[in-house]
């Protein structure tokens, strides 16, 4: 009962945050400088792709956030990133609301977003809305509405992830 009253809630904070990405104006890029990544908990992805992404795109490692959730429990796990930040479903509550945490993250603006998470999933989507970006980038399963560019791939082709995001990211450069 509790996750159905939640769910909700972040889907009419989800459609709230949707119509003002819409009304957001697109910013030209002439350089990527830092990039916010958001990743499932439950998807082992090595520290490295995003590494390897950030030397192609020459941004520097600390302009670089990664946003780590779960739908079950917090648990924290080394990384190579300094500025990391966890995050559960079970944080919010029944009121929708994100960890205090997670505010000095909203705050920042971002060049590039990275949605490296594969579903259709109100939680991960919302976390993405709420986060200030000029481009994102995220996968075909994933929802299209929330991307600017979406990748006909799979996150565990790492390789290839790379190759086509450079690709594509490299075209929006002015």
């Amino acid at each position: 009962m509790f996750e159905f009253i939640t769910d909700i809630i972040l889907r009419y904070r989800f459609k709230k945050k949707f119509k003002n990405l819409k009304n957001q104006s697109k910013q030209s890029i002439k350089a990527f400088k830092s990039m916010a990544i958001i990743v499932p908990q439950e998807f082992v992805v090595s520290n490295k792709v995003f590494m390897d992404l950030s030397d192609e795109l020459n941004i520097s490692i600390n302009k670089i956030t990664v946003v780590v959730y779960s739908k079950k429990k917090k648990i924290k796990v080394n990384s190579d990133f300094k500025n990391q930040i966890f995050c559960c479903k079970k944080q919010l509550g029944i009121s929708g609301n994100f960890p205090d945490e997670m505010i000095p993250f909203f705050e920042k603006r971002f060049d590039l977003l990275v949605n490296y998470f594969n579903e259709k999933d109100i939680f991960p989507e919302l976390i993405s809305l709420n986060c200030k970006s000029k481009l994102r980038i995220g996968f075909y399963k994933a929802n299209h509405k929330i991307n600017d560019i979406i990748l006909g791939i799979t996150p565990d082709e790492t390789d290839l992830f790379i190759n086509e995001s450079k690709n594509y990211l490299n075209n929006f450069l002015k």
